[in-house]
């Protein structure tokens, strides 16, 4: 699990410019060569999505991105759908065939992309929930999807509300 601070056990840290960090559970994690991180900002006035990308075994940050968007029709859950698109659609084209952990704030884009809730219809967000479907049955069981609460995806986070 993502913890702030567990006693006793072997860590790695990431770290991210404005003084971020993450200590991770190395136990957990060993099974991934890549773990990536997304979130998407929405308010009325402006709206934004990062994400970045680390080496699990290094520690090292090889990407991030972040963008403001402008989609007329969208929300919060709009938001966190097209930061998961550019990732994983960033990760599809220059990290084949490794495990890649995603992690994300969103409860709801997490269980939907592992099946366990619908994706409705004629939400704002439907289209971008199933492009990341479609990008997910290409990945074929290379992307494992994690849920944290939203105080622990501070490097996401502070990616998504740059622009």
């Amino acid at each position: 699990m993502l913890k702030k601070k567990a006693p006793n056990k072997e860590k790695k840290t990431f770290k991210k410019s404005k003084r971020v960090e993450l200590q991770i559970d190395n136990k957990f994690f060993e099974n991934y060569d890549i773990i990536a991180y997304y979130d998407g900002s929405y308010s009325f006035s402006k709206s934004g999505y990062g994400y970045c990308i680390f080496n699990a075994k290094t520690k090292e940050e090889l990407h991030s991105y972040s963008n403001f968007i402008k989609y007329p029709k969208s929300c919060s859950c709009t938001a966190e759908y097209i930061a998961l698109a550019f990732l994983m659609t960033h990760l599809e084209t220059h990290f084949l065939n490794q495990n890649i952990l995603i992690i994300g704030d969103c409860r709801m884009c997490s269980e939907q992309m592992c099946n366990r809730g619908k994706i409705k219809v004629k939400s704002k967000y439907a289209i971008f929930a199933k492009f990341c479907k479609q990008l997910l049955e290409i990945s074929q069981n290379r992307l494992t999807f994690l849920w944290q609460p939203r105080e622990l995806n501070e490097i996401a986070d502070s990616l998504s509300k740059q622009y």
